[in-house]
């Protein structure tokens, strides 16, 4: 199903995110507003009640996944419940983004026991150790690629082949982050650990580079689904798309010549404008 916005057709999500708390330090920076206040119970209930069975119509269909965000530790005890009356209501899949801080208050919680899997913001190796005591989801290292984060990566691998989390993905900062390295040097810098034989028994991918400068990484590349993003200000009808609401990415001209334009985002938009992101170039087939 297709929703018109002001940038263009896109695909109706599937995928609902709700940002529960007003602050969440261990974010991946993407450009979502920051909310005056946090969300009640209550209210992240009526958000998955309106995405799951009160979108159930001819011209809007129901989110099957779900995903918390800001959970902070002084409100974690009334989730188990919002994800049990989802569940319920159709929800297939819950996912808790979270990052090093917040794993204790996670575990004692008792949240991980009802839900799937949890993305990790993981800057330095010391984060990805930080997943251990939450084994037995499906764990999401999100290893995000600024300046700091490039001169301990080789350290960040070998934590992330010890711990072994059900995904790695390698992800460009996002605006309005500070200014990232550039693609060049972030994919050299991937490059310069993805050597045969690391990794071997941890899944992951790239997000954020454009395929053209990946070389012979482009293979790695995984583009993001769109999701539906509700916060304290951002209820109902003014929930928001995250593509192109939240975040928008871009592309030149020439990469509808590219042959892997259909599993390409091209690059956020304004790296894209500020240069970071190279000059864009079609990759040939073979």
């Amino acid at each position: 199903m297709i929703r018109f916005t002001s940038a263009g057709a896109v695909q109706s999500p599937t995928t609902l995110q709700v940002r529960v708390d007003r602050t969440f330090t261990d974010r991946v920076v993407a450009g979502a507003p920051s909310p005056s206040r946090a969300m009640t119970a209550t209210e992240v209930l009526a958000a998955v009640r309106a995405f799951t069975i009160g979108s159930s119509g001819p011209r809007s269909h129901p989110c099957k996944q779900l995903v918390l965000s800001g959970v902070r530790s002084e409100g974690l005890a009334e989730l188990p419940g919002v994800c049990e009356q989802g569940r319920a209501w159709g929800i297939e899949r819950i996912t808790v983004h979270a990052g090093p801080s917040q794993v204790a208050a996670l575990v004692a919680s008792g949240l991980p026991a009802q839900v799937d899997a949890v993305a990790f913001t993981v800057r330095e190796p010391a984060d990805v150790d930080a997943l251990e005591p939450l084994a037995g989801l499906f764990r999401t290292a999100v290893v995000l690629l600024d300046a700091a984060a490039l001169g301990s990566l080789d350290a960040t691998v070998g934590a992330l082949e010890r711990v072994r989390p059900e995904r790695a993905v390698f992800t460009w900062p996002l605006p309005p982050s500070a200014e990232p390295p550039s693609a060049a040097r972030v994919a050299e810098a991937i490059a310069a650990v993805a050597v045969p034989g690391r990794l071997a028994q941890v899944p992951w991918g790239i997000k954020g580079l454009p395929a053209c400068r990946l070389d012979g990484l482009a293979d790695r590349l995984w583009r993001s689904a769109n999701r539906w993003y509700v916060d304290a200000e951002h209820q109902g009808d003014a929930a928001l798309l995250f593509f192109p609401e939240v975040l928008r990415f871009a592309k030149s001209d020439v990469c509808r010549f590219c042959s892997l334009d259909g599993s390409c985002d091209g690059a956020p938009e304004a790296w894209l404008r500020a240069g970071l992101a190279g000059s864009l170039s079609p990759v040939a087939d073979g």
